[in-house]
């Protein structure tokens, strides 16, 4: 018989949040692939120099697009997972965080002036890995 295990309020935080970044990250993804599309078919008919520019830059939207969009994805199944207390939850969301703790600080090596806002969202990260691995929450996930 499986023991009800009980979700730290923690967790049900970081389960509400993901999900609100989750849609909001669709939207965002789905926005940019939309925008870089629309400028890919500009470029394309202007058949100029200038248009393969923008041709080229909207393709980048549109892979910057898709990348949100798989960064949401992920951050759904992480609320959704979280929530219910998935064992798996507590890993992905670990490499959902890491890989944003990554990012902020590639972001910041290349553009010092987001210098708070990387900083930001550097300690915040930090502070959300460290929290998955403590033991309350590790155990609420029934990690050992």
């Amino acid at each position: 018989m499986e023991t009800k295990r009980t979700r730290p309020i923690g967790v049900t935080i970081l389960a509400v949040l993901a999900l609100i970044v989750g849609i909001f990250g669709l939207a965002a993804g789905l926005s940019f692939m939309g925008i870089g599309g629309l400028g890919a078919g500009a470029g394309v008919a202007a058949g100029t120099a200038k248009g393969a520019e923008v041709t080229v830059l909207s393709g980048l939207m549109v892979i910057h697009g898709a990348t949100i969009i798989g960064e949401a994805v992920l951050s759904l199944a992480f609320a959704i997972g979280a929530w219910w207390l998935k064992p798996w939850a507590w890993t992905l969301g670990i490499i959902l965080y890491v890989i944003s703790l990554m990012t902020a600080v590639t972001t910041l090596i290349g553009d010092t002036s987001t210098l708070a806002s990387q900083t930001f969202n550097i300690v915040i990260d930090a502070i959300i890995i460290y929290y998955l691995n403590t033991p309350a929450v590790k155990r609420a996930f029934g990690q050992s």
